[in-house]
């Protein structure tokens, strides 16, 4: 199935009914319409090591903290101190 959904056909015509933005497979690379887009993808694809989420970085249960303490920011729960705090005290 994996190799399937990463073939260059199943991967063009993702990006094509706009399902996906960025190939998993180099050969969809032609289907990119958006040059923003392009420019992500050319600039990770020459990139030793990219990091997407930093909550993956860290220890689990900072990671979590992180996540928790973030979500709490946006609802108006908290501040910047109190998500640092929160990852802090979990790590």
């Amino acid at each position: 199935m994996l190799k399937y959904l990463t073939s260059a056909d199943v991967q063009t015509e993702l990006l094509n009914s706009g399902a996906a933005t960025i190939p998993v497979n180099p050969a969809a690379v032609g289907a990119i319409k958006d040059p923003l887009v392009k420019q992500i993808y050319d600039y990770n694809a020459k990139a030793s090591y990219v990091q997407v989420y930093f909550d993956v970085a860290l220890p689990t249960a900072a990671g979590q903290a992180l996540n928790d303490a973030a979500a709490d920011l946006f609802a108006g729960k908290g501040d910047a101190g109190s998500v640092a705090r929160a990852v802090n005290s979990a790590g």
